[in-house]
This record gives C-alpha cells, sequence and structure tokens, in this order.
C-alpha cells in the first residue's frame, strides 16, 4: 500500500523531499527459479546407497564436496551407530565427498524452538569449520533440530 506524504512532511525527514523532486518511481520485479530433486529412498547411509551422493553431487559431479551432517540427539539414542555410518558413507566416497567433520549430535524438540543457544553454537561451528555458502549441510532429525 503507497502512502501519500505531502512535502511539508517529507522536510521533516531532512533531505528526502528534496530528493524524490528528481526522483521517479520504477518497480522491478525478479524472479528466481529454484528446483531440486525430491529422493525417497530407504538406508540413506547404506554402503550401495547413491541417492545423497547424487543429490549433493549433482549439479558439480567434479568437484569434491564438502559435508558436515547435524543428527537430532532422538534419532541418535534410537540409532547409535549411525554416527559411524555416517563417517563410513563419506570414506566411501571420499574421492568426491569430504566430511568436514564428524557428525554432530543435537538437541530437538520444542526445546530447540525455544532457545537459541543452540543455533548460535551450531553457527559458530559451521564458522569454525569454514564452511561457506558450496558447503552441504545435512540433517538427520524429525524436523526440529534446526
Amino acid at each position: 500500500m503507497r502512502r501519500a506524504y505531502t512535502k511539508r512532511a517529507l522536510l521533516a525527514l531532512g533531505t528526502v523531499a528534496t530528493m524524490l523532486d528528481a526522483m521517479a518511481l520504477h518497480w522491478q520485479r525478479i524472479s528466481v527459479p529454484f528446483d531440486y530433486p525430491v529422493y525417497f529412498t530407504r538406508d540413506l547411509f547404506g554402503p550401495g546407497n547413491e541417492e545423497l551422493f547424487d543429490a549433493i553431487t549433482r549439479r558439480e559431479p567434479d568437484r569434491r564436496h564438502r559435508l558436515l551432517v547435524v543428527i537430532d540427539a532422538g534419532v541418535a539414542r534410537a540409532w547409535p551407530g549411525l554416527p559411524a555410518r555416517i563417517e563410513a558413507y563419506g570414506g566411501s566416497h571420499g574421492d568426491r565427498l569430504a566430511l568436514a567433520a564428524e557428525p554432530i549430535v543435537g538437541r530437538g524438540g520444542e526445546q530447540v524452538k525455544n532457545d537459541h543457544a543452540d543455533l548460535a553454537a551450531l553457527q559458530a561451528r559451521l564458522h569454525a569449520l569454514g564452511m561457506d555458502r558450496q558447503s552441504v549441510v545435512v540433517i538427520v532429525g524429525g524436523g526440529a533440530v534446526l
């Protein structure tokens, strides 16, 4: 919704009124299409499962991709061998996947939604590991890890 202001009202904002005399309004619109595959699979970190590997490497298949895996503590309790399986998976694809660190186990559920300390700690860890916009963070959990 556009709001009309008088020059007198704009003068209260300093030089805004004089700047507006010389400006014309132009509306801009940009679209940024984004597409991604959705995989349905079982035993994601199994030695023969290529789904995660394909999802990570699909756009740049010749590059080595850095990734960090964060596991919901509830999932880690239910599947104690998961961190070791993830490390083995990373090792089996070591030519094109590089685990930035061993998997991180973090709190999940409502407590994470209400406490920003977990997010701050994860951001600090990502920074310390040198994770950037070309790195991949894989979240394994019930949906409330972050």
